[in-house]
């Protein structure tokens, strides 16, 4: 059933933002009026693996190139499926998991060509999360933190002003799969003055784990 309580993607449409999303087909039965253009897929499927995110990823690097959206909603699933059908340390979850690493890698390469000063993604926040853990077993829906706790990423083409600058931690680099090193600093919390529903465009990858 619809979602009638108050909640960001209403408060979204109220302030007239336009509003893309692609992905789980839940989102259509929860929010049916709140989206300029969807692409929904069947996600109820545990046994597919990539109906969804081969459906996101024919929509998603090409919307990056349009200008019909203030927030883009791209909801992978293979990855949740893998988790309840192999378990978290299965050759699917590996795979689907390299995968979402490689589409990441080109949404980050497509945003940087378009932020240059006055491009379309100059003042993009991309946004990944996940929407719960999962437990060894590969299971979710219970309390425990396994379940309970995930991570967000957030990336944008501007460098942090200072004061986000003073708070980072030292940075944690390593290599990924191709030899380019990766570095990642960590903070406890930034208040930022590009807050929903108003100040920026929003590319919000969504990723179901199990």
């Amino acid at each position: 059933p619809a979602i009638v309580e108050d909640n960001i993607m209403h408060q979204l449409v109220k302030s007239g933002k336009r509003v893309v999303m692609m992905g789980d087909d839940t989102w259509i039965q929860l929010y049916p009026e709140h989206f300029n253009k969807s692409f929904p897929y069947p996600s109820f499927n545990v046994k597919d693996l990539d109906t969804v995110d081969n459906g996101v990823i024919d929509h998603l690097l090409p919307s990056l190139h349009e200008n019909d959206w203030d927030v883009l909603i791209a909801h992978f699933l293979g990855v949740d499926h893998a988790g309840h059908i192999f378990g978290v340390d299965s050759t699917p979850m590996i795979q689907k998991l390299e995968q979402y690493n490689q589409i990441l890698e080109d949404v980050i390469d497509t945003l940087k060509s378009l932020s240059t000063p006055g491009g379309p993604h100059e003042n993009t926040l991309l946004l990944v999360m996940g929407d719960h853990g999962q437990t060894l077993n590969g299971d979710h829906g219970g309390g425990t933190a396994e379940e309970v706790e995930t991570s967000l990423f957030a990336w944008s083409p501007k460098t942090p002003p200072d004061a986000v600058l003073s708070v980072l931690g030292e940075n944690s680099c390593n290599f990924d799969l191709h030899g380019k090193e990766v570095c990642v600093s960590t903070m406890q919390q930034v208040n930022s003055d590009c807050a929903l529903p108003y100040g920026c465009s929003i590319l919000s990858i969504l990723l179901s784990f199990s």
